[in-house]
């Protein structure tokens, strides 16, 4: 059974387990997305460090070929 905690709408109580639970799925969405937004840009940083990193290999083998 879930019981509302007082002066707060978004909240309830889980009677059997004791937690606290939010109710507001608004945020929920939000904090989802706001997650797969950071997700994301670190998957993005990742690729540009991985293509850099691709690109410098390629520039020392052209130096080498030169000398």
């Amino acid at each position: 059974m879930k019981l509302k905690v007082k002066d707060h709408e978004n909240l309830v109580k889980d009677t059997e387990t004791k937690a606290v639970l939010n109710t507001d799925l608004t945020s929920l969405e939000a904090y989802r997305a706001h997650r797969n937004k950071q997700i994301q840009k670190d998957n993005d940083i990742k690729r540009l460090k991985e293509d850099v990193k691709e690109i410098k290999d390629i520039l020392q083998l052209l130096v080498e070929k030169i000398k």
